[in-house]
């Protein structure tokens, strides 16, 4: 038996990023089954394994959580958290204040039928409850001025400062990542094609501006088709309609199912080519439909820039 229970593991972060962006009771469920399903079959995995390989094995997926568990929160994180104490505290205070006080009274904006929070059901998983509990926390909190007044109190704070400041520089730093990573995979595969082309000798109208600009999908699509043209365009040299009757230059005698054969060999290669040649041309509409509407943005700007000019004089 393993010493670790593999079904209390924590979740695998793939999963727990995918959940938390769910909309839906079903999705989650969904993605719960799956959980269950990737444990089940982890587990199983491990257990058919045997001797020093389990054991090794066992021994990683237990580092592993252990990791996870002591990796240190970053400054966003912390200044979050630090943003939730400092409302918590406030929150509290306020109400502690207000019972204290003989003279309190219950707002006139708070129903009397107080939001009481729903029975769970006992097939709703963990996010559903955590939900559950967030919207009656929501409904509580209307009825409470003090919680409006501590929002306001926090958002005037540093604090709050602070997490907007950082929250904008993730997103910046995130969103350029991204553009360098993909600027990055279009050059690679713009080399790869630079390459094939090369090698085999086809022609190309394209510059490496228009294929790094272009979409990482119709690049791949072209790249595909590109491949597909060439070999199939070989295809269809090798097996030409003249081997329907005879070869000539190996004075070869071909027979009249061997030639039927060919025949479909031949034909086949021709489609492959044609619908190459068609998947290039859309992916060649596409370069061109973003190289041109680069261009217009471009001149838009000068345009903007040269009125901006003429107007200065008449400020």
């Amino acid at each position: 038996m393993s010493p670790y229970n593999l079904n209390k593991l924590n979740t695998p972060m793939y999963i727990v990023y995918y959940s938390s962006n769910l909309t839906s009771p079903e999705e989650e469920t969904s993605v719960d089954e799956l959980k269950s399903q990737l444990m089940i079959e982890l587990e199983g995995f491990i257990k058919s394994q045997h001797g020093r390989l389990r054991q090794e094995m066992e021994s990683e997926m237990q580092r592993e959580r252990i990791a996870l568990l002591r990796k240190p929160r970053g400054k966003h994180d912390e200044l979050v958290k630090e943003a939730e104490n400092e409302f918590e505290n406030c929150l509290v205070g306020e109400l502690v204040h207000r019972m204290d006080n003989e003279n309190s009274t219950i707002p006139e904006s708070c129903p009397w039928d107080w939001p009481l929070l729903p029975d769970y059901d006992r097939l709703n998983t963990c996010n559903e409850r955590i939900r559950l509990l967030q919207n009656h926390c929501t409904k509580l909190g209307r009825c409470c001025s003090a919680v409006n007044e501590c929002h306001d109190k926090v958002n005037n704070m540093t604090i709050t400062d602070s997490v907007m400041k950082m929250k904008n520089i993730l997103a910046v730093k995130s969103a350029d990542c991204q553009i360098k990573n993909s600027k990055a995979q279009s050059t690679q595969l713009y080399e790869k094609l630079d390459m094939m082309i090369s090698k085999l000798q086809i022609p190309s109208s394209f510059s490496k501006g228009d294929m790094i600009l272009a979409r990482r999908d119709d690049l791949c699509v072209y790249i595909q088709a590109k491949v597909v043209d060439v070999y199939a365009s070989k295809h269809g040299v090798h097996y030409n309609i003249q081997y329907i009757n005879y070869t000539e230059e190996h004075n070869e005698i071909v027979d009249e199912e061997e030639a039927s054969r060919r025949f479909v060999v031949w034909t086949k290669a021709n489609l492959a080519r044609a619908n190459a040649l068609l998947l290039m041309r859309r992916a060649e509409q596409k370069f061109a439909l973003v190289r041109n509407d680069l261009r217009r943005q471009l001149l838009l700007s000068r345009f903007a820039d040269l009125m901006d000019d003429l107007a200065s004089p008449l400020k």
